[in-house]
């Protein structure tokens, strides 16, 4: 074989393996844009702007089986789900799935399990003394939540259609403000999903005492959502193939345990492994 013609295979070779690596960077039908803002433990923005956390490594885990390319972009919750539905963003990592949603959305098959919270005062006897959604929805205390936020059919029914229960509700923009409000007493319930209240406690622990009540006022499976304008559904099988390849690995568990306390990480995996869909 002359040196040109190993010359020739190698570089034909070569072309062919970038090829074959490209292809498989870029196995979804396009870079997927992924709107999401900071909420730790689950996304955490890096000063350089790297994006870690939860549902930031799940994402990861999922999109390197698909062989799909990806990005993230900071936006806030309700601009990204509005941004989904127009076009603007490809998808959202991790949200809950609800009608009005799914009109402009595509929905993965479960990416985690959720379990929202009442957080209170823990010198708060009558706040204490609650046991159930219902209790908390018929009492006479003021509740927060986070605007955006779905925290399900029940709670969110009573929010619209309960007169009583909607004088007592407010909305703040953002969960650092919302135990603020907590701990200074313009509000008696700070409604959360359990691992975001526990970590906002943990970076200030000048806010406590505070505890969740044992009661969820919301379970709920998380999935990915992705916009019907700009993704395909041949994208969107390929991420099911993948995400359900991820769960049933040991790294699925372990990104997981990395980020939940020992009595939720089963929790949060486990229930995602039973499907609603």
């Amino acid at each position: 074989m002359t040196r040109f013609f190993r010359l020739l295979v190698w570089v034909l070779a070569a072309a062919a393996g970038t090829l074959a690596a490209s292809e498989a960077s870029f196995a979804c039908s396009k870079t997927l844009v992924f709107g999401t803002t900071d909420y730790p433990p689950y996304v955490i923005w890096q000063k350089d702007g790297r994006v870690s956390g939860l549902d930031a490594d799940l994402l990861a885990g999922v999109m390197k089986r698909a062989g799909c390319a990806y990005r993230f972009k900071w936006v806030p919750f309700k601009r990204a789900l509005r941004d989904v539905a127009f076009g603007a963003l490809d998808g959202m990592p991790v949200v809950s799935q609800n009608p009005e949603r799914a009109k402009t959305g595509y929905f993965t098959l479960t990416m985690r399990h959720e379990f929202i919270a009442a957080f209170v005062r823990a010198d708060d006897s009558r706040a204490l003394a609650m046991t159930s959604l219902d209790g908390l929805i018929a009492s006479n205390l003021k509740v927060s939540y986070v605007l955006g936020g779905w925290h399900g059919k029940a709670f969110m029914d009573a929010v619209e259609h309960n007169a009583n229960f909607k004088r007592r509700v407010r909305t703040v923009t953002d969960f650092e403000t919302l135990f603020k409000a907590l701990h200074a007493g313009l509000t008696d319930i700070a409604v959360v999903d359990i691992l975001i209240g526990r970590q906002i406690l943990k970076d200030h622990p000048t806010l406590g005492p505070i505890l969740a009540l044992p009661f969820p006022v919301n379970t709920d499976n998380l999935s990915m959502m992705l916009s019907k304008k700009t993704v395909t559904e041949a994208d969107v099988a390929k991420i099911n193939a993948a995400l359900k390849a991820f769960r049933a690995s040991p790294d699925y568990m372990n990104t997981i345990r990395a980020y939940a306390s020992p009595d939720m990480a089963d929790y949060i995996a486990g229930k995602a492994g039973q499907e609603a869909d």
